[in-house]
């Protein structure tokens, strides 16, 4: 609607997490519009709707009391508060109204009318009474914006809509008139049980002509129940509708039962929040901490998000990124932009409040504005071959940030900038000026390659070597001293043999670039790193509750496993999903879970064939490993010291598991030590014609990935691992066992861990072959929240 009104998309809808939004998930998905959840009992973090519920609120009942109605018309009396609200001037508008502002046009005030006045409408060509004397007197409940009428009630409980109204604006009936209200049941205090208007029996009911539509009986909207415990505690819901279709006879019967009544319980009463607890609106605290703004202009309105952007220009005047001059004929600078981002801790608090400028590089011209723009990015099984090596060593973990990252790229190209918005300058004759950059910028599509040569040649000159199994991963080997530095944009992590060593290098990178010294290693790409007594334990909860919470299954029952063990998915059938893009961005999502989780791989990987053409079937697959993860939340990877640093393969393949195409299914997990580092659940890309075929395939690929690894902890070269397809032939095996590198044995099937990523398996084998991977449960944290639900159970209590 917003859309086609207004010509404006929603990008985000806030609101707390009650049950009553849990119908729109769906359908927010689909239209791409991101649905943020405030943290339970906390209303500070949506202050601006909470603010305007309690005007709403007070406006309502101020309406009840004027005109002596009881509660059950609490939803006409803030209906038609929220329709004088959004039409009368407002300071903070500058004496404008909100329909003012949103329309442009003033609004007309020649058809309000007092809420709960006596009104007599025109029912002739609705009620056949032949011998009334009359209008029927009724009540004014609100206006009707739909069909432009007064919406009416009568004594009888019967509601209107009429065009043609005559008002007695001296007169309250409810209040004034007690004949007018005895009809309808007393109502008790509003703490209480909470009932509607009853319809005494003996009220005879007029007869309702099927021939006239100008007034016609309004029907109250349904709203499906929901469980109490997850509506808000201050949800305002409509009562439900017990309105029966109108017959298309004409015996008083049938008028009779096509009459509106309202409904003698009212099963969903309107329930306010206590005021206890409420302090002032923060309305600016609650914007800012949840908020980011969208334009440069709202982000200066805010202190911090100003102070924020302000840092970031100084940042890019100090670092020379820019010259100003005037724009060269037959060139076209690019635009540019703002964009903010909170930064937050693992725990989901703010970290801080960053502005950025970023260059719109979509508007970069190829072979003009740029050449080269591949940068590598950091492997997994890089990550963990680095932590597996930290802990069996007793190394320290150090985490560095740098700061403006893509500002220290050296460009090659010749490009041209406009002047960032709110920051432009001209030139003495008034000439418009633009920004010849020299620096690279975030946005440039060659920024990440020119900031990341910049960072290896400083490691290259300092004594690193990088390697060839990660180029993101440089060492640094000397004859008492070994020194790991893995990079990722401008994430990097030290760890090494030497603490004073790793001190000495900080130094040295924090002279040549600004850093942050984040000290020891907590937050890595979304991954909680936590320190046991016996290694680390790496973490995604957050990322999860995110993921359950934005797919609408963070209240979901868990389940023992991710998929069941006779599941047999297939692309040829019926019902294609709803929304194909929600399937995909769920199934995407999980593909990032499993770096921490092994035990999801094959599920992930299953559900990842079908991105094409997802079916229903696929999606409840989806839902199940969505269940899986909402009962381990706490599961995560663990890294524990190991006396002995030997490489362990184990490969299994399921020959002809795929039902449509009939390849098999490969699988492996690799160990450094007792701590796996890698894993993979693959479909093979040709038909085996036999199981010591795909056996054969499945094991090429754990020894190439066992080269790679020994290669990552030795820091000799070999090839990338986007090459080791080449090696990848029933010959690769024979020739390295040959040279006595591998040795190859058969394991049991009870034994073999690898099956956990080769097929579906039953809760006993999965928990076993679970465990075998390292994925637990951290302790420490079981306990800490078992104690912090027992003590929110006793104040409760």
């Amino acid at each position: 609607m917003v859309r086609v009104q207004f010509g404006y998309s929603i990008k985000a809808l806030q609101s707390d997490g009650g049950g009553e939004y849990r119908s729109l998930s769906k359908e927010l998905a689909r239209l791409g519009i991101q649905h943020r959840v405030t943290c339970p009992h906390t209303l500070e973090q949506n202050g601006v709707a909470e603010r305007k519920y309690r005007q709403i609120v007070d406006v309502g009942l101020t309406l009840l009391a004027q005109a002596g109605l009881p509660l059950e018309f609490w939803y006409y009396a803030f209906s038609h508060g929220v329709h004088l609200i959004n039409r009368l001037p407002t300071p903070v508008l500058h004496n404008q109204s909100p329909y003012e502002m949103l329309y442009q046009v003033r609004p007309s005030y020649s058809y309000l009318r007092v809420f709960g006045f006596a009104c007599y409408p025109c029912l002739r060509p609705i009620i056949d009474i032949s011998w009334s004397f009359g209008p029927v007197n009724v009540c004014f409940l609100e206006w009707c914006q739909i069909k432009k009428g007064y919406r009416c009630i009568a004594s009888c409980g019967r509601v209107f809509v009429s065009r043609h109204v005559t008002f007695d604006e001296a007169c309250f009936p409810f209040k004034q008139d007690s004949s007018f209200g005895s009809s309808f049941q007393s109502v008790q205090s509003f703490q209480h049980q909470s009932r509607l208007p009853v319809v005494l029996g003996n009220t005879s009911p007029p007869t309702v002509s099927p021939h006239e539509e100008e007034i016609t009986p309004v029907l109250y909207d349904s709203i499906s129940q929901t469980d109490n415990s997850s509506r808000s505690r201050r949800s305002l819901t409509p009562p439900e509708s017990r309105h029966s279709p109108p017959d298309s006879g004409h015996s008083s019967h049938s008028s009779a039962s096509s009459e509106q009544r309202l409904p003698l319980r009212n099963t969903h009463p309107m329930q306010t929040r206590s005021k206890s607890g409420i302090y002032k609106p923060k309305v600016f605290t609650s914007v800012l901490e949840d908020k980011e703004p969208t334009s440069i202009t709202a982000a200066l309105l805010h202190p911090a998000w100003s102070a924020a952007t302000h840092a970031e220009y100084k940042a890019l005047l100090a670092n020379h990124t820019w010259d100003v001059v005037p724009l060269p004929p037959s060139r076209r600078a690019v635009g540019c932009k703002w964009i903010f981002k909170i930064k937050r801790n693992a725990d989901g608090s703010v970290a801080r409040y960053k502005g950025r400028l970023v260059v719109k590089g979509h508007l970069q011209e190829a072979r003009v504005d740029f050449q080269e723009t591949f940068n590598p990015v950091v492997k997994p099984t890089t990550i963990h071959v680095v932590l597996a090596l930290a802990v069996s060593m007793g190394w320290s973990l150090r985490q560095v940030d740098i700061n403006n990252a893509f500002l220290n790229g050296d460009l090659q190209e010749e490009i041209y900038m406009e002047q960032p918005p709110s920051f432009e300058k001209q030139g003495d004759n008034g000439q418009p000026l633009v920004c010849q950059l020299s620096k690279a910028l975030y946005g440039l599509k060659q920024a990440p390659r020119a900031s990341f040569h910049k960072l290896k040649e400083f490691l290259l000159v300092t004594g690193f070597v990088a390697s060839k199994a990660d180029s993101l991963l440089f060492i640094q080997h000397s004859e008492s001293q070994l020194l790991y530095v893995l990079i990722y944009v401008d994430d990097i992590i030290v760890t090494g043999n030497n603490s004073q060593t790793i001190d000495g290098f900080v130094r040295r990178l924090d002279a040549q670039f600004s850093l942050k010294d984040l000290g020891q290693l907590n937050f890595f790409l979304g991954i909680e790193v936590q320190y046991t007594s016996t290694g680390v334990f790496l973490n995604q909860r957050k990322y999860v509750l995110d993921l359950l919470q934005w797919a609408g299954m963070d209240k979901s029952n868990s389940l023992p496993t991710p998929m069941v063990p006779t599941c047999q998915l297939s692309a040829h059938e019926r019902n294609p999903v709803d929304d194909a893009h929600l399937y995909r961005s769920i199934v995407g999502a999980l593909q990032y879970v499993v770096i921490t989780r092994p035990d999801i791989a094959f599920a992930v990987n299953k559900v990842y064939q079908f991105m094409h053409r997802p079916l229903d079937v696929h999606f409840k697959a989806v839902k199940r490993i969505l269940r899986y993860l909402r009962g381990t939340l706490d599961h995560g990877l663990r890294f524990s010291k190991s006396s002995k640093l030997l490489l362990e393969g184990f490969s299994d393949a399921s020959w002809g598991a795929a039902v449509d195409d009939r390849r098999s299914t490969s699988g492996y997990c690799v160990f450094l030590g007792r701590n796996p580092i890698s894993w993979s659940s693959r479909k093979q890309q040709v038909v085996s014609r036999s199981t010591a075929e795909a056996e054969y395939r499945s094991l090429a690929h754990v020894i190439a990935e066992m080269v790679s690894a020994a290669v990552a902890v030795a820091g000799n070269p070999v090839q990338h691992s986007k090459f080791k397809h080449v090696e990848l032939d029933l010959f690769f095996v024979r020739e390295k066992v040959t040279q006595g590198l591998f040795q190859v044995g058969h394991i049991p099937s009870q034994e073999q861990v690898a099956d956990i990523l080769t097929k579906p398996l039953s809760a006993v084998l999965f928990g076993k072959f679970r465990s075998q991977l390292r994925v637990s449960v951290n302790e420490a944290n079981a306990r800490e929240r078992k104690q912090t639900s027992l003590g929110h159970d006793r104040r409760k209590g």
